[in-house]
């Protein structure tokens, strides 16, 4: 289906009452009720002030009883994770809410079944020696987004949207850089850190583009933002390489898993890995705030897991510092000889012309 939905008057109050980060996510997921029961928003809306005239309690909940169709629907097709159904039920309740029409469902009617396959499929939580075989055949760029999506528990949604202006200063920081955001998927806050070395690729990566201080932070080859469906492709074709007996199993999202799971050998408060990781509070903790000094102490007890590099990096750019180094020294020496070239021509002219008398000049000595 077309977006002219969106011009709909009750799209339009709706979408009109939510935020950015939920509002994108939700024309998304309504998109894909709207094409199943083929209807439009203001024919839903028509649909349940009829319901609700009538005296005939099976016609009073004909919307409830069609959500609970799109329900099944959704389980049949057994591609979707019980998580994924709730959302997908919860934009088409929200849209009913926010014009005054809240549905009402019997106790279980909603419930979503778990699949078979659901049950017993395990994910892959990669470990930090996997991650870091990955890591070492990855080119600049592919560095630094694979340590973003693992080390910061970013998704790949929310790693696509960074501008480098989202990130100020971050050419200059010399250690985890602290970030506070909001997750596009769940419009929860999530605070965490883009680590040291994450941070060193960052600048890398950045030196390789001229240092731009404006636009995408992840660029295809094309300078373009780079989307999710691209980023998802850059980090498959890693595994590819590194893991090719596990392509099957492997999804971009499963860092996040890993990341997860370095939070827990870290033994933090779920308070605090709740923050980190982007997750709702539950009960009155939600009603108070996390400072950064204690988001950055738990992160420093979680890195030690989370590094990859080992001194990795370190070694790298003393490598290049002297591959420099013996670059400047070759343009030194062929700089001295067209000088000393130059030297010795206008020196043979001013003895021509009987100004000068001849004088040897030493030849310049290479470099070593």
């Amino acid at each position: 289906m077309n977006k002219e939905w969106l011009e709909d008057p009750y799209a339009k109050k709706w979408l009109g009452k939510l935020t950015e980060h939920t509002k994108e996510n939700c024309i998304g997921d309504f998109s894909l009720f709207l094409k199943w029961c083929g209807k439009t928003p203001t024919e839903l809306i028509k649909m349940k002030i009829e319901a609700l005239r009538s005296e005939d309690p099976t016609q009073r909940a004909v919307v409830e009883d069609l959500l609970i169709q799109y329900k099944k629907h959704l389980e049949d097709m057994k591609k979707y994770k019980v998580s994924v159904i709730r959302t997908y039920l919860n934009r088409v309740m929200s849209f009913f809410s926010h014009n005054n029409l809240k549905l009402s469902f019997a106790r279980g009617d909603l419930k979503v079944h778990v699949s078979e396959s659901e049950k017993v499929t395990k994910e892959w939580v990669l470990i930090n020696e996997e991650i870091r075989a990955l890591y070492n055949i990855a080119d600049i760029r592919d560095k630094a987004l694979l340590l973003m999506l693992y080390q910061s528990g970013l998704s790949e949604v929310d790693t696509s949207s960074f501008d480098i202006e989202d990130l100020p200063d971050i050419t200059s920081c010399e250690g985890h850089y602290y970030i506070d955001t909001f997750r596009k998927k769940t419009d929860i806050p999530q605070r965490t850190c883009v680590s040291v070395e994450c941070v060193h690729d960052i600048k890398a990566m950045l030196r390789e583009r001229g240092n731009p201080s404006t636009g995408p932070l992840f660029i295809s080859h094309k300078g373009e933002r780079l989307e999710v469906r691209f980023i998802n492709e850059a980090m498959k074709n890693l595994c590819k390489k590194v893991f090719p007996e596990r392509l099957g199993e492997f999804k971009t999202k499963n860092f996040r898993s890993s990341y997860n799971d370095a939070l827990l050998r870290a033994n933090l408060t779920q308070e605090t890995k709740d923050v980190l990781m982007g997750h709702k509070r539950e009960s009155a903790r939600g009603h108070y705030e996390c400072s950064e000094a204690t988001i950055r102490a738990a992160y420093d007890m979680a890195f030690k897991y989370l590094s990859v590099n080992h001194g990795t990096q370190a070694r790298h750019d003393i490598e290049l510092l002297k591959k420099e180094i013996d670059d400047m020294k070759v343009q030194l020496s062929e700089q001295a000889k067209i000088i000393y070239s130059f030297q010795a021509t206008m020196e043979q002219v001013l003895v021509d012309k009987g100004i000068i008398k001849h004088t040897k000049q030493p030849e310049p000595k290479p470099e070593t």
